[in-house]
């Protein structure tokens, strides 16, 4: 059979609910399309179908050896029909296809053509309809097309169903991958104890070329050993509760070698067809130094405040004590004035004298590490001054240790008290000393130091920005573990044996060097020894000598000048006078500054000093050194204190042209002080006179 051109029909199908219409199925039929639909129909019944089309030509037929024919009479056409039709059969009469000019022929044996065709719900004789026979034909002809196209349909919903969840499958994973590629925390996926899946920061945090050199890898020699054991136990843990583990702080093993700080967690997860976990490890370096660096300041913090209480109570203790002490160390030299060289009594007093020289020398170190010792500093160069020292050091460690001085050429000059810096390297090398065994060494180092905050260099993190002079003593002792460094600078806290020290060389210097807005740090390690390093501050002057005049050995006595002595303490005033009486001069004693103002208005002739303590009832010292100026302007003024008020000092540095003399004192001390104060007046007047 062949294609008839253009050949088309179209079927109307009422499609009935319940008795009534409720649309009408539409079928745009092809010729061909009829002509498949007839054979498949007939094929298994022993009748036939032709559909003629106009001038009787023959459209379709389930009669292979029919072909199409065109344009035949009514008797050929039967004849052909019959021709090729088996025997005993015959054809009903031609039925119009309604709103076609096409009819069929239906050929079937005879007594079919009686018998009823049963559809659903429908009974139909062929003989008496042929259209109704074509009708059941297209109808399931159409059933079945639309079954197939809704079949069709549904198979496309459900492609594009699958195509879409496919999309949005692979949109989600491109978003996930995004996420976890962009992730600054190392993420990866480790199934039977390896790498199966790794971000670009975990590559970055074990320092790996790329993920693919670590892919496939075992974790296990990324860990730090010291945690082998506990990352063991919450991995078994994990797979076999299928619970996630909590944080761990543990360390990684970098490819260089190189522990880092991280912290981890993990979550069980299906990775392909087997169990693993997905792992999220955080670098808290940067944290770690941070919380470190801050214990270490909390630390320095609540020794500072610790040792800022106990300055405070050594500070009051030392004002007291001073004042008994120079009770007891004048009325002893005044003693020994009044004895003949050869006198029994003389050897007591003077071990009296001693054992308070020896009393006088803890306290001041207390006031040292309470920064309430006086200073009075001037601009110097520390070359000097410890080369000054170098004969006096050498005796004092003894031979069995050696002392090397390597100074700085161009070494910046400071300022600070002459004799706090004695202080400060006489009890460095004394403890350096202790420290060696047998036959050591004591190195003494003086450098220029800028430090200017980005943490390079060699320095202590407590460190300001700053340029300073570092002066550094380094032994090669037995050295300190951590928790006795941490006490270093306590008050009374010795390492020594008993009755070797006082527990106070440490912590003199630390208040020393904290006075002169300095810094101290100290490394030690058993027996690798110890250094210690002080900086101060860079003074921008030349050095020069100590400010004040020179004065001799032996300080001569006085020649009867007027002093008045102010005292409230009235043993302290009583000896005082007559130590200064002793000295040649005429004392003017007060209990207080009131009676002192009240003794100046009535004396007759001049008062050239005034002796004055510094903390009175009623008026300072100060005060009263300026009321007096008011009425005896030429008058010289000499502050004596158990330890210095703000009053006369700003943080224990004296103001210039203010002299002090701290308690307990000697009577050559206050023989030499007083002289300084006559020396000051002759200058005075020359340097006046001469501006005239």
């Amino acid at each position: 059979m062949g294609n008839h051109p253009r050949a088309y029909i179209t079927v109307r199908v009422p499609v009935l609910r319940q008795g009534r219409v409720v649309h009408t199925l539409v079928a745009v039929i092809h010729a061909q399309l009829l002509e498949n639909i007839i054979v498949a129909s007939t094929d298994t019944r022993e009748w036939d179908v032709v559909v003629v089309g106009p001038g009787d030509a023959i459209i379709a037929s389930s009669i292979p050896a029919l072909g199409l024919k065109a344009s035949l009479s009514p008797s050929a056409l039967r004849r052909e029909i019959q021709r090729f039709s088996p025997a005993r059969r015959r054809y009903a009469s031609p039925v119009p296809i309604p709103s076609t000019n096409w009819h069929i022929l239906v050929l079937a044996r005879t007594e079919d053509l009686e018998k009823p065709f049963l559809t659903k719900r429908t009974t139909v004789y062929l003989g008496a309809s042929a259209a109704a026979l074509l009708t059941i034909f297209l109808v399931w002809s159409l059933s079945a097309a639309l079954s197939a196209r809704r079949e069709t349909a549904v198979l496309k919903q459900e492609v594009d169903k699958r195509m879409r969840t496919q999309a949005a499958l692979e949109e989600s994973e491109a978003r996930f991958r995004l996420l976890v590629e962009s992730s600054p925390d190392a993420i990866f996926v480790h199934v039977d104890g390896r790498f199966a899946y790794l971000n670009q920061a975990t590559a970055r945090l074990l320092k790996a070329p790329s993920p693919d050199a670590l892919a496939g890898r075992s974790i296990r020699e990324f860990i730090h050993p010291d945690f082998h054991g506990i990352v063991d136990g919450r991995l078994d843990r994990l797979m076999r509760e299928k619970r996630p583990v909590p944080l761990l702080e543990e360390r990684y093993l970098r490819m260089d070698g190189i522990a880092v700080a991280v912290e981890t967690s993990a979550v069980p997860i299906r990775y392909g067809d087997a169990d693993g976990a997905l792992v999220f490890v955080r670098d808290i370096t940067e944290r770690i130094e941070r919380e470190t660096a801050h214990d270490i300041l909390e630390r320095q913090l609540a020794q500072a405040r610790k040792m800022e209480s106990v300055g405070r109570l050594a500070g009051g203790v030392a004002h007291d004590f001073n004042n008994m002490l120079s009770v007891i160390t004048g009325y002893s030299e005044l003693a020994l004035t009044r004895l003949h060289p050869g006198d029994a009594l003389r050897n007591d007093l003077e071990e009296i004298l001693s054992a308070a020289g020896r009393s006088a020398d803890i306290i001041r170190q207390l006031l040292a590490f309470a920064r309430r010792q006086t200073a009075a500093p001037v601009v110097l160069n520390l070359n000097d001054a410890v080369e000054g020292m170098l004969r006096m050091l050498r005796r004092l460690i003894g031979e069995a240790v050696e002392l090397s001085w390597s100074p700085r050429t161009g070494l910046w000059p400071v300022r600070i008290d002459p004799a706090q810096v004695d202080q400060i390297i006489t009890n460095l090398c004394v403890n350096a000393r202790d420290a060696v065994t047998d036959v050591g060494k004591i190195a003494i180092e003086t450098h220029n130091i800028v430090v200017d905050g980005s943490g390079d260099g060699d320095h202590p993190a407590t460190l300001e920005p700053g340029e300073y002079v570092m002066i550094t003593v380094t032994d090669n002792g037995i050295g300190m573990a951590p928790e006795t460094l941490e006490k270093v600078f306590e008050p009374f806290f010795t390492t020594k044996a008993s009755g070797r020290g006082t527990g106070l060389g440490m912590a003199t210097v630390y208040g020393i060097v904290r006075q002169n807005h300095g810094f101290i740090h100290v490394d030690s390690e058993l027996e690798k020894g110890t250094r210690v390093r002080i900086f101060l501050p860079r003074h921008h002057a030349d050095a020069g000598p100590a400010s004040g005049d020179a004065l001799p050995e032996k300080a001569p006595n006085g020649r009867g000048e007027t002093v008045l002595l102010v005292e409230d303490e009235p043993a302290i005033l009583k000896m005082g006078k007559q130590l200064v009486e002793g000295l040649g001069y005429t004392v003017l004693p007060a209990t207080g500054p009131e009676e002192a103002v009240t003794l100046a208005a009535a004396h007759p002739g001049r008062i050239h000093l005034l002796v004055t303590d510094v903390v009175m009832p009623g008026m300072s010292g100060r005060d009263l050194a300026q009321r007096l100026q008011s009425t005896h302007p030429d008058i010289q003024v000499l502050f004596v204190s158990g330890y210095t008020a703000d009053i006369i000092a700003h943080h224990g540095v004296l103001d210039d042209g203010v002299t002090f003399l701290q308690k307990p004192f000697s009577r050559k001390t206050l023989a030499e002080k007083l002289r300084q104060l006559r020396l000051r007046e002759k200058n005075d007047k020359r340097r006046l006179k001469a501006e005239d």
